[in-house]
């Protein structure tokens, strides 16, 4: 124990208690861990008074009666503290305490650092906890090892759980065995169904990972996440809404960021949807995103704004006038029933390397190759052929060959991929409520009768070509 270490702990055990009232004040210091200086301008919120320290490091405000926790958003060139995978950024309220944080630097530069996301693990069952338990323990580590050298950390972008809140201990092996901070998203399977309001719904999820919105910061980025599954109260119903509360506080935090920095948000449902008509058809769901999605871009439009999101167990990538959206496949697919999501996406997660306040991105399919980003199918009786490039926006390019020859570019169309659509078949009756769903991130051509072989190339927006190929043996 250092002397400095032991002066800044008696600091903070000597703030006095201050009450206004039936007002408390909270208040504490953020402080470097080696050497036990104050670090200013670190924000802390009880997620609706936001404050940064002062040149000591110091923090103080007057508690909401409605705060539960007390936490920071780490900053820039400082790690995420973690209990074996999940954050350690906020402490629980109590009566009439002060509460103080400690940070330890990075030992490399964060300016570049690893993102993975994923999306509802979603178990069920012990047995699926154990599928996703092994899923955790198989497909990680390697891209992990790819980008050693640089800080990484993981957003899990809701489902953590179907329902069954006693798979949040499987889920937390889970983290442990991937082994570096994995920020938990709230869905709407993670929710208490018994509570009588959506205030109240998120009380099992709290218990086990803290807040459901909070923020963060490693390298230019500066990372929010929020609660967009509003809970209606009454037999599993919710909607895609963010509350007053949030707003608000999201106003308060991003006062502390320059406009024009890249802001990455994490929701559970996604935010949006693609409604790009694609030969006469859309691939958007029932419930069509977040009803209050406006709001939330007014306050985001002074920033550089991607969304990630999990939700319709399906792939989608596309870019609007708020920002870029990430839709993220499901990794249990189709309720760990399949080796791929109704669209047809394999098991997987996001992969995002960041460069300052730039991001690359690709697809991981869960035990396969990196350059694993597509699937082509062998041509039907009239010659029709398709490809699925799940991770396909529109900054990608395809071209594709016949026996060696240029062919010109594939035909994007919207439909059902063929793999899901046979595997479903293939479910008990019990199961029979799964269908294939509906994507615009396929592909067609049409060969000339005695082709022996198809070569599909396509580069995605940063360059990077990806190459799959097939042998044709019957027309």
């Amino acid at each position: 124990m250092t002397r400095r270490w032991f002066v800044s702990m008696m600091m903070v055990l000597l703030l006095p208690v201050i009450s206004i009232g039936q007002y408390t004040a909270v208040q504490g210091y953020v402080l470097d861990k080696a050497s036990g200086k104050g670090i200013a301008g670190v924000v802390v919120s009880d997620g609706y008074n936001v404050v940064a320290t002062n040149l000591k490091g110091r923090y103080s405000f007057i508690r909401h009666p409605s705060a539960t926790y007390v936490f920071l958003s780490t900053p820039a060139g400082f790690r995420i503290a973690h209990a074996e995978g999940v954050p350690s950024f906020y402490t629980k309220l109590t009566e009439g305490s002060s509460y103080n944080f400690y940070l330890e630097k990075e030992t490399v530069s964060d300016q570049k650092h690893l993102l993975l996301v994923g999306a509802d693990p979603q178990p069920m069952t012990n047995e699926d906890g154990k599928k996703w338990l092994s899923f955790a323990q198989q497909y990680f580590q390697p891209v992990l090892e790819r980008h050693k050298g640089v800080p990484a950390l993981g957003i899990m972008c809701g489902d953590i759980v179907g329902d069954t809140h006693e798979l949040y201990k499987n889920h937390k092996q889970a983290l442990k065995a991937i082994g570096i901070p994995f920020f938990q998203v709230f869905g709407n399977h993670d929710a208490d169904y018994g509570a009588r309001s959506d205030d109240l719904s998120q009380q099992s999820f709290r218990e086990a990972f803290g807040p459901e919105y909070y923020s963060f910061n490693k390298g230019r980025i500066h990372y929010v996440v929020l609660d967009n599954v509003f809970y209606m109260g009454k037999n599993f119903t919710y909607t895609g809404y963010v509350t007053e509360a949030q707003l608000a506080w999201l106003e308060k935090d991003l006062k502390h960021i320059p406009r024009g920095s890249t802001v990455i948000v994490s929701t559970h449902i996604p935010v949006d949807f693609d409604t790009t008509t694609v030969a006469g058809r859309t691939a958007v769901p029932e419930s069509a995103g977040m009803s209050n999605k406006e709001h939330l871009y007014n306050i985001l439009a002074p920033y550089k704004v991607h969304f990630m999101a999990g939700h319709t167990h399906w792939n989608q990538k596309f870019e609007n006038a708020a920002g870029f959206h990430h839709i993220h496949g499901a990794m249990c697919g189709e309720w760990w029933q399949s080796p791929a999501s109704s669209d047809g996406t394999p098991l997987g997660f996001g992969v995002y390397e960041i460069d300052g306040d730039s991001l690359t991105w690709y697809f991981q399919s869960a035990g396969e190759s990196r350059d694993y980003q597509m699937r082509v199918y062998e041509p039907d009786s009239l010659g029709r052929f398709m490809v699925n490039i799940w991770n396909w926006d529109a900054g990608w390019k395809t071209i594709w060959q016949e026996d060696g020859r240029d062919a010109g570019e594939l035909k994007r169309f919207a439909g059902y991929d063929p793999f899901m659509t046979a595997f479903n078949k293939t479910l008990p009756q019990s199961w029979s409520w799964v269908k294939p769903s509906l994507t615009t991130h396929l592909f067609e051509g049409r060969i000339t009768p005695g082709t022996k072989s198809v070569t599909v190339k396509a580069t995605d927006r940063f360059g990077k070509v990806y190459t799959a190929s097939i042998q044709i043996s019957v027309q």
